[in-house]
C-alpha cells in the first residue's frame, strides 16, 4: 500500500504543492517552517525560552522535543519508507539526505511543541495560532519535497499521541527527579545514554541513520546533565526584567553558537570520512556538550555577566 502511495497518489500530492508560480510562492512563505523544525530550531527557540522566557518550561520542552526526536529518528530506521526525491529526483528539495522519510520528524516536533504551547497558555487565540502553525509545519514538508501526504499525516498523529504521552507522565517524571537525588539523576542519564547507544549500534549500520538517532540522544543526555547540575550550583531564575531577559537571550545564544561550531569543528578535524565505533561515541559526546551548554555551561554565565 505504501508503495503504491510513494509512486501515485503521494507524489501526485507532492507534486501539486510544487506546481506553477504559487509553488515557489508557497516553497518561500514556509521556508521559515523547515528552519523551526531543524537543529536551527532546537539552538535557538528552545534555549532561548529556557533562558529568558520561562524556565520550567523551557526544560519540558526540551526534554520533549529532544526524546520525541530520538524516538521517532528510530521509527524512520524501522519503517525505512523513501522520501518523494528518493523516488523521484525530479521533485525540488530542500535539503539532502540519505534518511529515511515516514515519519516527518519535523511534523512531530511541530505538533507536539505547538499542542504543549496551546495547552501551556490556555487561551483559544493562542490554541487558533498553533494548530495553523501545526498544520503549516506538515505542508510545507510537501512543499519542500521531503515528505509525502503519509509521512505528514503520521507526524500529526505521533506527535500527538506523543504530547498526550509526555503530559500524562509529566507529574510522574517531575514526582521522580524530586524524590531521587542528584547522584541518581547522573547514574540514570548516563545509563540512558549507555544503553540507547549500544541498541543504534546494534540495530543499524548505515552511517546516517546512527547519526540521526544519536544526535537528539546526545542531546538530551547532556541537556539532563546539565539540569542535574544546574539545579545543585546555579538556580537560575526567570523572573527578570525585559531588558535582562533579551541581553541573557543574546549572551547565551553567542556562546552556545561558538561551542557548537566549536564541537562541530574539532569533530570533523579528527573524524571526517571515518565511519567507525569510536567516531560514533565522539558524535554523541560532541552533541552532549551542546546539550550540556544549553542549560549548564551557559546559565553559568549569567551570574559573572550579571544577567
Amino acid at each position: 500500500m505504501l508503495e503504491s502511495l510513494e509512486n501515485g497518489l503521494g507524489l501526485s500530492i507532492v507534486e501539486f504543492f510544487q506546481k506553477g508560480s504559487w509553488g515557489d510562492m508557497l516553497w518561500y512563505l514556509l521556508y521559515p517552517f523547515n528552519l523551526i523544525g531543524s537543529e536551527m530550531g532546537f539552538l535557538v527557540l528552545l534555549p532561548v525560552v529556557y533562558w529568558s522566557v520561562n524556565k520550567s518550561a523551557g526544560k519540558r520542552l526540551l526534554i520533549l522535543s529532544l526524546a520525541g526526536t530520538v524516538i521517532f529518528s528510530g521509527l524512520k530506521s524501522w519503517w525505512m519508507r523513501p522520501r518523494p526525491f528518493h523516488v523521484d529526483p525530479t521533485i525540488r528539495h530542500i535539503a539532502d539526505t540519505t534518511e529515511y522519510g515516514l515519519p516527518s520528524g519535523h511534523t512531530i516536533f511541530g505538533t507536539s511543541v505547538g499542542l504543549w504551547v496551546a495547552n501551556h497558555f490556555g487561551k483559544w487565540k493562542i490554541t487558533v495560532i498553533m494548530i495553523v502553525c501545526i498544520l503549516l509545519m506538515g505542508i510545507s514538508r510537501m512543499v519542500h519535497g521531503m515528505h509525502y501526504p503519509q509521512d505528514v499525516v503520521t507526524g500529526w498523529l505521533l506527535g500527538g499521541l506523543f504530547f498526550g504521552l509526555y503530559y500524562w507522565l509529566t507529574p510522574k517524571i517531575e514526582g521522580w527527579f524530586k524524590e531521587n537525588t542528584f547522584r541518581k539523576g547522573m547514574i540514570f542519564s548516563l545509563t540512558l545514554l549507555i544503553v540507547a547507544f549500544v541498541t543504534v549500534v546494534i540495530i543499524s549500520d548505515q552511517y546516517e541513520v546512527r547519526k540521526s538517532v544519536l544526535s537528539p540522544l546526545g542531546a538530551l543526555v547532556g541537556g539532563l546533565l546539565g539540569i542535574f547540575f544546574e539545579e545543585k550550583h546555579i538556580h537560575f531564575s526567570t523572573n527578570i526584567k525585559l531588558k535582562i531577559r533579551f541581553l541573557r537571550a543574546l549572551a547565551g545564544l553567542i556562546v552556545l553558537i561558538a561551542f557548537y561550531l566549536l564541537f562541530d569543528v574539532s569533530y570533523y578535524a579528527f573524524f571526517k570520512d571515518d565511519y567507525s565505533i569510536l567516531s560514533m561515541m565522539m558524535y554523541t559526546f560532541r552533541y552532549l556538550l551542546v546539550g550540556c551548554t544549553v542549560t549548564f555551561f551557559v546559565p553559568l554565565t549569567f551570574k559573572p555577566l550579571k544577567i
